[in-house]
């Protein structure tokens, strides 16, 4: 197995704190994907000032992105767009379609290309977006195309989790072996979230992490339902995936 087999994700802007020498915040979400297909920055966060402290805190670049990829157009996503931007002008900005029209117009003001998305696609080497999927908000998640399967990286899941994983599944033809992101359980039972565990697991998911808008119960019952297959993200979180 060679480098390029290795999916490292960096977990650069939470709510949820889990080193010290990241800032975390009350809302917010943005993780760096290192894969194949380079650099991906996946959400932006809430605060440009927080985004910059903790990408300087684990020691990565914005000069070294290729990619923003932008999962919906919540402001906890998308508020350090401008100051990635402002640090790398030679990226390529992948939002949904149901971005609106200003976030277009200061991407390409600054240089930088926008790729609007509507559809599922793959928009780099080993990397799909899920396409434009309706639920409370309108959101893609983007499945990486991984050496030991693939992996589901959701920005809140507002099309509900589940049906996210299938999708994923279609898209590429496996259900992702490793699910991570925000999971939007924070209002669900009990009951609705060992449902949901039960699901992913036989569908195939091996391995998941939640953070941001899961919510500290989902998180509990899934860490303790998951067991060794729990994955704990929170700002400042490293992971690497075979």
């Amino acid at each position: 197995m060679s480098s390029r087999d290795i999916v490292t994700i960096t977990d650069v802007y939470d709510n949820v704190p889990l080193d010290q020498r990241f800032k975390n915040e009350p809302l917010g979400l943005s993780l760096v994907i290192e894969s194949r297909a380079g650099v991906t920055l996946f959400d932006t966060g809430g605060r440009a000032s927080v985004l910059l402290e903790n990408l300087s805190a684990a020691d990565i670049d914005p000069a070294t992105f290729k990619r923003v990829f932008l999962s919906h157009a919540h402001s906890d996503h998308t508020g350090g767009l401008r100051a990635v931007l402002e640090r790398n002008r030679q990226l390529t900005v992948f939002a949904a379609a149901s971005f609106p029209g200003m976030i277009r117009e200061e991407v390409t003001a600054m240089g930088a290309k926008y790729v609007m998305i509507s559809e599922a696609v793959e928009i780099a080497d080993g990397l799909w977006s899920t396409g434009e999927l309706e639920g409370i908000a309108w959101e893609q998640s983007l499945v990486i195309v991984a050496h030991g399967g693939p992996i589901l990286v959701t920005g809140c899941a507002h099309a509900g989790l589940v049906d996210t994983v299938r999708l994923a599944a279609r898209l590429v033809g496996r259900a992702p072996r490793v699910v991570l992101g925000g999971f939007h359980l924070e209002e669900n039972t009990h009951e609705e979230i060992e449902d949901i565990s039960e699901r992913l697991h036989v569908m195939g998911v091996v391995k998941i992490g939640g953070s941001h808008c899961t919510g500290q119960k989902a998180r509990s019952l899934m860490r303790r339902r998951w067991g060794d297959g729990w994955i704990e993200l929170g700002a400042g979180a490293r992971i690497s995936i075979c």
